[in-house]
């Protein structure tokens, strides 16, 4: 039955096979979260999971950097897919090679600096030490990270999506496994639940670094890609740059509401809002996921001027998405205070999650809607208009509402910010859309179209 189904209908199956393990993909990265926050709440107390939701951004950071190199090369060589240049395709994953490891080892050297950063985030001072521990061991590890996301990142793109899944799934089996000896059965506290996530990330990397040394890859590489080019080095940070405010702004908003949380709420609220970010991350991430599964198709198909099939995709990942962001929402609603007792949380702590997990289920819906838009925009070569929506939010629309609400309504105006704001955002984002489908006809490819990079044509095979 289903075989027809797809027979019928290719798109859907098309839909199904890139989104469902790039969707698996992203669920099991959130899930890191959610596994090292149950096993310190259980084993270290509501302290050490306050520290550890302050020094979530810097995880937060280096995926974000590994989202954006990956994500952008990616995206490029699904569009060259698409065109038939499986070269040019080579010569940009070989820039990325160039680009990731340069990058990962100065952020690596230094981790010893990023403990004494945690102060600026919400961070009192029966917590600052253990948040400390925690983001130098994150940072010690940041190169597995980075190197796990980005080729992780093309995979997805080169039709090697289920083989990302597999890595992922290994790696969040190792993070279960090590955090239960290294926080439950040895009480190493904060630190241990550091150890397992550096150690499952270097798990990760090295089955993504295999995997490409085997040859597995559709595309054409070369050593000589190796060589750098800034204008692909650009090209790929360009296109990539909506990853990164994409990661980014879950950091952005831990961050602020750490800060804001703690002035209108105390310790206690800081607390509230790391069991919400833990159960609404892996929100953002399966919203994500989808975003990323319908990049390849859609890349591939801009590539090949397909424009009906490209909104057939988007048609699914908006309906897709927004049952998703209905049925959590109804969740975070009806299980307000079954979950954080399942954090063990104490029952002044449970009060103050309550009201923020009502409130915060008001925000799933525009949330993962909006992330698909900025998804199908950077897919299709908009990267600049994909950028202006994420960072508009995080950096405009957000704190805003972050700083201005609470003045009239307390701790509740903190909660209520980022609902506040993903209206809105969703809003512009579907006006944009709208103006957009008005004028699309007969526009010209906006990804790597006869631009010239040293003595080769990145829209030919001749290099």
């Amino acid at each position: 039955m289903m075989k027809m189904i797809f027979r019928r209908n290719p798109e859907l199956a098309n839909f199904i096979s890139y989104t469902v393990p790039a969707t698996v993909g992203m669920l099991l990265a959130g899930i890191y979260t959610v596994v090292d926050g149950l096993f310190v709440g259980w084993g270290a107390g509501d302290d050490a999971l306050a520290a550890i939701n302050v020094a979530f951004p810097f995880s937060c950071l280096f995926l974000a950097l590994g989202e954006m190199l990956g994500n952008g090369t990616g995206i490029t060589i699904a569009y060259c897919r698409g065109r038939g240049k499986m070269l040019t395709a080579g010569l940009f994953f070989g820039n990325l090679i160039s680009m990731m490891i340069p990058l990962g080892v100065p952020l690596t050297l230094a981790s010893p600096l990023y403990g004494n950063l945690v102060g600026f985030m919400g961070a009192e001072e029966r917590i600052a030490g253990m948040a400390g521990e925690y983001a130098g061991i994150i940072g010690a590890g940041c190169l597995f990270q980075i190197i796990t996301s980005s080729l992780l990142a093309v995979m997805r793109h080169d039709r090697a999506q289920f083989q990302a899944m597999y890595i992922m799934l290994a790696g969040l089996a190792a993070n279960i496994v090590l955090d239960y000896l290294l926080v439950l059965v040895y009480p190493f506290g904060v630190k241990g639940s550091a150890w397992a996530t550096v150690a499952a990330q270097c798990l990760t990397a090295l089955l993504a670094v295999i995997y490409f040394i085997r040859g597995k890859f559709e595309f054409a590489f070369r050593v000589r890609h190796l060589r750098p080019y800034a204008s692909i080095f650009g090209k790929i940070l360009l296109t990539g740059l909506p990853s990164f405010g994409l990661q980014m702004m879950g950091a952005m908003l831990i961050l602020l509401h750490n800060i804001q949380a703690q002035r209108f709420g105390g310790l206690l609220a800081v607390a509230a809002y790391a069991i919400v970010s833990s159960v609404t991350t892996p929100v953002m991430m399966l919203s994500e996921g989808i975003g990323l599964g319908i990049q390849p198709p859609v890349s591939f198909h801009h590539g090949c001027g397909e424009e009906r099939r490209k909104l057939v995709l988007l048609r699914y990942a908006l309906t897709c998405s927004g049952g998703i962001g209905l049925l959590f929402a109804l969740a975070l609603l009806f299980g307000n205070r079954l979950i954080p007792e399942a954090f063990h949380a104490t029952p002044s702590l449970t009060g103050v999650t309550a009201e923020a997990l009502m409130i915060s289920s008001l925000s799933l819906i525009p949330l993962v809607v909006f992330q698909i838009f900025c998804a199908y925009f950077q897919a299709e070569g908009r990267s600049t208009l994909a950028s202006v929506l994420i960072y508009g939010d995080f950096c405009v629309m957000f704190p805003l509402a972050l700083f201005v609400l609470p003045e009239f309504f307390g701790l509740a105006g903190v909660w209520a910010a980022v609902p506040v704001s993903k209206w809105i955002m969703l809003m512009i984002a579907g006006g944009v859309w709208i103006g957009l489908r008005a004028k699309r006809g007969g526009e010209e490819s906006l990804l790597c179209h006869n631009v010239s990079v040293g003595r080769c044509e990145w829209d030919t095979d001749g290099q």
